[in-house]
Formats: C-alpha cells, structure tokens, sequence
C-alpha cells in the first residue's frame, strides 16, 4: 500500500463525515490561533517597549520624587507629571562629570484649536533634544534663531499644517511657526506639539518648572555612580532604563503565564478533538481496516493511515489558524491596548515568520500525539477482531 493510497484513503475518511471533520479542524484553528496570538504579542510587545525606551535616546530619567514608573511611562507616553522640579537642578545634573548630554523637558496640555473638545500634548525641551533624538533627522538646533514648534507628523496631518506654516496654541492664541514635522516614528513623539522650554512654560503658566531632565551618559558602566550623584540634589530620583524594563517584563511575565495557561487549556480540547475524532474515525472503517488487513496490509501501515488523517487536519487547521490570527490582529491590538496602562505606540502583535513556523509545527506535534493510541488501536487489530466488531456494528 503506498502512500498515495494512504493519503487519498484518508482524505476520503475526512469527508465521510464532514461535520465532525469541520469541528476537528475548527477546534486545530482556535488553539493555534491562540497560540500564534499569544506569541505574537509578547514578541510584538517586548519590541514596542524596547522601541519607546530607545526612542528617548537616554540612559536614565531625573524626575520629581514620587512613584518613578508611573512617571517614565507618562513620559514615554504622552501623559502628565502632576508633580514639578525647580528648573535649578538642571545646571547642577549638567555640572556632574560623567553627563554627556541632556534636554530639560516640560509636559502639558493645552485646549487645541483643532476642536473645541480636543486638547494638544505640549512638551518644552531644550536645546540637547536635537542631538538625542536621531529619529526625528533634524540635524541642528532649529530653536537657536528662530523661536517655533516642531510637531510629530499625525499631530500636523491633524492641524492641516506643513512646515513653514502657523499655528495657534492654547487660550492665548500666540502663534507659533512650524519648523519642522517630524517624520511618523510610531511613537507618542507622532501626536506631539515640541516647544522651546521658555514658551512651553509660559504657555502652560508654570515658570521656571520642569518634569524632568533626559540624560545620556559619557561610560554607562558608571550609570550607578552617577544614579547615586544626581538623587543626591533635593527632591529629584533617577529612573534608568534598565529599571523600567526590568518593571516592564514582570509585568510581561505575569500576562504571559496567565495567557499561557488560556493557550494549553485550548490545544488540550484540540487534542482530545483530534483524539476523538480519530477513534470515531477507526470505528467507521472497520470494513476497510479488514479488508486491507485481508490483502496484506500491515498494522504500520494501517497505523500510517490514521498518522496522516491527524497530520491532514493539523495543517489544514494551522493554514486557517495563521490566516485568522492575521485577521483579527488589528481587532486584539485594540483590545489588548484598552487594558493597558500607557501602552507602547504602534503595535503591539508581531507575528514573525518563526512565530508562525513555530505554530504549524506546534499544531503537528498535537496531531501527532492524539494520533498515537488510535493509530496503535488501528494497527493492533487483527482480520478476526474486524470481523468480530463488524458484526457488532
């Protein structure tokens, strides 16, 4: 018997009973479409968060005391510090040895012109944010002549606004020229309106006040020194960002097991699925199972049958699994963001090739399993056996 019998065989036996089949194949489906999800979002996850904290182009976070995570993530994110530092402890941070550069920054929001309802992220920064942030490919300090706005690119498609162009901030109306819109970088940098600090401050009437100063470091292998320096100037903690993803992945890890318990609860049902469909499957063709048995057929073979009918429906169910996990990754991102606090900009579902690899081969390996004792059954029986549980059908 070759193989391409055993495989016209099988698939034949699958469209015996199209319902059971369809239910087989549609449990395959929602495991492994779990599986590739859930692996696609820790993947996609731990890159938008790497992605956010390389983004600010520092090493560590001075900020005002209080909870310091809470605040990084509001910094990372588009939110807003309640809380201020004196701008006097910048030139005592800038004055410490090991600093490289640095930008002061100053966060808030202000009513937009764009809708009555909406509001405009406002950040004050100083000059060291040109040489820290890459991604925005501006080369030269553009606030040096010439006292403007720099605005992320969803911002200014929002305004209607190009370089070169006006805009109106806050209840004050002052107007500010666009200097230059930052190309999309799928951070919250894309929804923000960058001021110098002294206008920022003005604007959202909080004089001589800062969120806090972004710090790129000359030897990072002194980043503890420089820590302990820096949180030793009066109402100012460090946050590095080495501490924000060691915070970031236990809360990744927590999600993880909890999704991953979800994961092997749906692939134990699609495996029992498989097992059962098969042993339903062994029972109907007892006629056929005798009669290769009458010609010949070995019980390997006839085990090789029932290995193919399980490998049929895991692929099947794995092709149908990808392209669903396609289809509803836009909807979970959305889904998954409501529950996070500060999500990571863009996306956070990531699914690689080796994550979609990972889940055919994983849907195989289920089939494979749940195949052997119905295969061994098949394969065990004898012509007398046949005849016997034939006649009892």
């Amino acid at each position: 018997m070759n193989l391409f019998v055993l495989i016209n065989f099988s698939f034949k036996n699958l469209k015996r009973n199209r319902s059971r089949t369809f239910l087989t194949i549609l449990s395959v489906v929602i495991s492994i479409t779990f599986l590739i999800s859930f692996l696609g979002l820790i993947e996609g996850y731990n890159k938008a968060i790497m992605k956010d904290i390389s983004n600010l182009g520092v090493h560590l976070l001075a900020i005002p005391k209080g909870c310091p995570y809470e605040a990084t993530a509001l910094i990372m994110h588009g939110g807003i510090i309640p809380n201020y530092l004196n701008e006097s402890v910048v030139p005592e941070i800038s004055s410490l040895q090991n600093i490289y550069d640095y930008y002061a920054m100053v966060m808030g929001v202000l009513p937009s012109q764009e809708s009555p309802q909406s509001t405009d992220i406002i950040y004050g920064v100083t000059d060291g944010v040109f040489n820290l942030k890459k991604n925005w490919e501006v080369s030269k300090n553009l606030f040096l002549n010439e006292t403007g706005a720099i605005i992320g690119k969803r911002k200014a498609s929002a305004l209607g606004v190009n370089e070169g162009d006006y805009i109106k901030l806050g209840n004050s109306g002052n107007k500010y020229k666009v200097l230059h819109v930052i190309p999309e970088t799928g951070t919250e940098d894309d929804n923000i309106i960058f001021l110098p600090l002294k206008n920022a401050q003005d604007e959202l009437n909080v004089p001589g006040k800062i969120t806090g100063v972004a710090i790129s470091l000359k030897d990072i292998t002194k980043l503890k020194e420089t820590t302990t320096e820096i949180e030793k100037i009066k109402d100012v903690q460090v946050v590095t960002m080495s501490d924000v993803l060691s915070v970031v992945m236990g809360y990744i890890r927590i999600v993880r097991a909890l999704l991953l318990g979800i994961v092997i609860i749906t692939i134990l049902v699609s495996g029992i699925q498989i097992l059962n469909s098969a042993l339903i499957g062994v029972l109907e063709q007892i006629r056929e199972i005798g009669v290769f048995k009458a010609i010949g057929a070995t019980g390997g073979q006839i085990a090789s049958f029932i290995f193919i009918q399980s490998f049929l429906v895991s692929i099947i169910g794995s092709i149908f699994a990808i392209l669903t996990s396609y289809i509803i990754a836009p909807i979970l991102n959305v889904i998954t963001k409501s529950f996070i606090p500060s999500p990571p900009a863009g996306s956070i579902i990531s699914l690689t090739p080796l994550i979609l690899i990972y889940g055919v081969l994983f849907s195989i390996i289920v089939g494979f399993i749940a195949g052997i004792y119905p295969a061994y059954k098949a394969g065990s029986l004898s012509p007398s056996e046949v005849i016997r549980m034939d006649l009892l059908v």
